[in-house]
């Protein structure tokens, strides 16, 4: 019975963090994967299935999620600006998706499920950093979004006996991720030798964590039989920075000068100062005394790995 493959189904595995997490659980050698997403990924790794299609088509999700043992549930609409300036369609995929994925495993009688959510359900807090226990204060669309898509999977455990886990993770960057937040967009603006843009005097406060961090805690906590029923913040508590510092570090390890560094208003940004979360760094006990988690990769390694991919996609874009 040790031997016996794991039947993993995986959604949103062709996004930013979802290709990690694939990678990161090809080293575990009894998982099988499936991968769901619109788009393929960039790259196709070997052994895994990867199928198009959307979790917004229930009957289809069904059919697919058949025969899995454990379900990962990552696709999602993502980030607060995007998500602003259309957010039926965040709260419909963010709530109707999660329901859709929820109602799938109950038909298939599929009880472990990973529901991936955020830190921006709590907005800001009054405890400093975060536990998993601290209060909900969501301030965006995204963020509302993401808490109903948790609280569909308690439901869905009190009442049918599901057995959920729920990872939330905080400010999550590397290779491959949109240039829409902070540090992508740092690295291209950098990449691009373009005044880094910082939103009022930059004293908010982040902890950033590299996406393999990430994606190998999320893979540990999917495959434990210690995690059902718990709710982890995945993240990297080590070297909590203001926006403005981060902007000075990317400026330091690309050879630019400080005068590269442009504050603006607020209200050119993706939130008015009111919905700004300004001190965010999250309490990840939980997960290192549960999975002896400890994330390794120090900032300034992470954004020169970065940095080399966005250099790397400059020069390869130009080849015919």
């Amino acid at each position: 019975m040790k031997n016996k493959k794991i039947k993993l189904f995986v959604t949103g595995g062709s996004g930013f963090i979802g290709q990690h997490v694939i990678e990161s659980l090809q080293k575990y050698n009894n998982v099988s994967i499936t991968s769901l997403d619109v788009i393929y990924p960039n790259k196709k790794l070997k052994n895994v299935k990867y199928v198009l299609g959307t979790i917004m088509d229930k009957t289809s999700l069904i059919k697919m999620v058949k025969g899995h043992d454990k379900v990962l549930h990552l696709a999602a609409a993502i980030g607060v600006r995007k998500t602003a300036f259309d957010e039926l369609n965040c709260l419909n995929v963010n709530i109707v998706g999660t329901i859709n994925i929820l109602d799938a495993c109950l038909v298939n009688r599929i009880k472990d499920v990973l529901i991936t959510s955020s830190s921006e359900v709590y907005g800001d807090v009054n405890k400093k950093p975060v536990h998993e226990t601290s209060p909900f204060n969501p301030k965006s669309t995204y963020a509302v979004s993401k808490l109903s898509g948790e609280k569909y999977a308690l439901a869905y455990a009190s009442e049918f006996s599901l057995r959920p886990r729920i990872v939330r993770f905080f400010n999550i960057y590397g290779p491959g991720q949109s240039k829409d937040f902070v540090v992508s967009k740092f690295a291209e603006h950098c990449r691009m030798r373009k005044k880094i843009t910082v939103y009022g005097d930059g004293s908010q406060i982040r902890a950033f964590c590299y996406v393999k961090d990430a994606a190998d805690a999320t893979a540990k906590i999917i495959l434990s039989n210690r995690t059902l029923n718990k709710i982890y913040n995945i993240g990297n508590d080590k070297e909590p920075i203001s926006i403005l510092d981060l902007a000075k570090r990317f400026c330091k390890l690309n050879n630019l000068d400080k005068s590269f560094i442009k504050k603006i208003d607020f209200k050119y940004s993706d939130r008015s100062s009111s919905r700004e979360i300004y001190k965010r760094i999250p309490d990840i006990t939980k997960i290192k005394e549960n999975l002896d988690y400890n994330p390794v990769y120090k900032l300034d390694d992470g954004i020169k790995l970065l940095m080399e991919s966005v250099n790397n996609e400059k020069n390869n874009s130009g080849l015919s």
